[in-house]
């Protein structure tokens, strides 16, 4: 959204959230996302990683094995959840 609009307050209070499914979902991305879970199966296995963390586990002891697990499906230059998102911001 721009910074000059005013954004619903229902909707602001929905993305107050660290929920990354919903966030999806609110920003009109799941359809999109579904899609292309089903044509890029690396992109799936990473989102398995993603998807299961919360911001309670940021706080959480885990094994550095893990951690790295969790970083590469974030930030992979093909297959990571986060070069998906950028294409489409």
């Amino acid at each position: 959204m721009k910074s000059e609009e005013f954004p619903d307050k229902k909707f602001a209070e929905k993305c107050w959230t660290h929920n990354l499914p919903q966030l999806l979902d609110l920003a009109g991305l799941k359809a999109d996302f579904e899609a292309s879970l089903k044509a890029d199966p690396d992109l799936l296995d990473n989102w398995d990683a993603v998807k299961e963390w919360t911001e309670e586990s940021r706080y959480a002891r885990t094994t550095k094995a893990k951690a790295e697990n969790l970083y590469e499906a974030i930030t992979d230059k093909k297959h990571g959840v986060l070069s998906w998102l950028k294409l489409h911001w």
